[in-house]
């Protein structure tokens, strides 16, 4: 269930009973019939042995409905209340936020952080307080990455407050999850030259070189995708020893050579990538490509077959092993994998090119 589903769950639990008649409370008329908030317990309590309600709990629960529904009809008349009864309003519902968190009752305490902003103009505390609930949030698979977006959220907006190494630390560990590796470096950044708690500082510390190999990563094979090939192996070739044991980075590493005619260079990056994980389709296509370049037409044959096993379906191989076959002379065995390409995918951006060379071949 989602979050917002939560929220609603929580605000469908309260029940609300009518002043019969007008009190005073701290020098404040209430007026006779507001509805004031009550949760099921009270309810049952009042019903059962007659016990009168807790006004500290109904404005406990003023305050909570305030922050489940910021639209609620009632909000006004219970601010109003709250800021008459209460020194620091602000301070209060941080302090209920707070108290909720610690026990783990995570939907009250986010109506109570968001409450506290309605009582304060620059509520960096509850913005942060909440990005810490939803990070918290985010390690339980019920929320996870709807969770992780919304501690993004929360401490963008803490930060638009004002500045805080603490919430760089959280920004930078937040896009680091969501593999933002670029961002988490900025912020890392940030917060090891701001001023931010030490426990924090040392972890930061510790994380650095992950961070730094996965921002490499980012930038290198998105200059590779984009054709920057001499760009993007200067970032993948900048990783750390322990970073380079990823299939990903030998991949594109192998892909960037492969671009620059560097053929032998690519074939090792390419098995490389291979033998750290051989699930990946991608990689018997461009080590088969690699050694076609260089005329080693079988065993680009051997390493497409290899593939093809694997991921019978995949158009990309299929097409290649058509290609190979025809440059070995195996014409039969080309026009089965152009045929069997065809059918998966009558559109591919590569089957007319194909089709030109195979149509080339049978009219000598």
């Amino acid at each position: 269930m989602s979050i917002d589903k939560k929220i609603n769950e929580r605000k469908n639990e309260m029940y609300f009973i009518a002043l019969n008649k007008d009190i005073t409370l701290a020098g404040e008329i209430i007026h006779k019939g507001l509805d004031l908030p009550v949760d099921d317990g009270a309810l049952k309590r009042a019903a059962a042995a007659g016990e009168d309600f807790d006004f500290a709990a109904i404005l406990r629960n003023m305050c909570l409905m305030l922050g489940l529904d910021a639209d609620f009809e009632l909000n006004e008349n219970y601010m109003a209340i709250m800021q008459h009864m209460i020194a620091s309003p602000y301070q209060y519902a941080l302090s209920l936020g707070v108290e909720s968190a610690r026990h783990k009752r995570y939907i009250d305490a986010i109506a109570f952080f968001k409450a506290a902003q309605q009582f304060n103009d620059a509520p960096f505390e509850s913005y942060f307080h909440l990005g810490r609930l939803y990070y918290e949030m985010s390690h339980s698979d019920s929320y996870a990455d709807e969770a992780l977006k919304l501690a993004e959220a929360a401490f963008l907006a803490a930060d638009d407050i004002k500045a805080s190494g603490d919430v760089d630390y959280f920004l930078c560990i937040i896009y680091y999850n969501l593999k933002s590796y670029q961002s988490a470096h900025a912020y890392a950044m940030k917060a090891l030259s701001g001023d931010i708690d030490q426990a924090l500082k040392q972890d930061l510390i510790d994380k650095m070189t992950s961070i730094e190999d996965r921002m490499y990563y980012e930038r290198g094979y998105t200059a590779i995708i984009n054709g920057r090939y001499q760009e993007g192996l200067e970032q993948l070739l900048s990783i750390s020893e322990e970073g380079e044991d990823d299939f990903r980075v030998q991949f594109f590493i192998g892909v960037g050579y492969r671009a620059q005619g560097m053929y032998q260079k690519a074939i090792m990056h390419l098995n490389k990538s291979r033998d750290l994980n051989p699930a990946r389709a991608e990689v018997y296509t461009e080590l088969g490509n690699c050694l076609m370049s260089i005329g080693d037409m079988q065993s680009a044959k051997d390493e497409f077959a290899e593939g093809i096993k694997l991921f019978p379906l995949d158009v990309d191989l299929l097409l290649s092993m058509a290609l190979a076959s025809y440059y070995t002379g195996d014409k039969p065995l080309a026009e089965r994998f152009y045929a069997r390409a065809q059918d998966l995918d009558s559109e591919h951006e590569n089957l007319e090119q194909i089709k030109a060379v195979l149509e080339g071949m049978y009219d000598n």
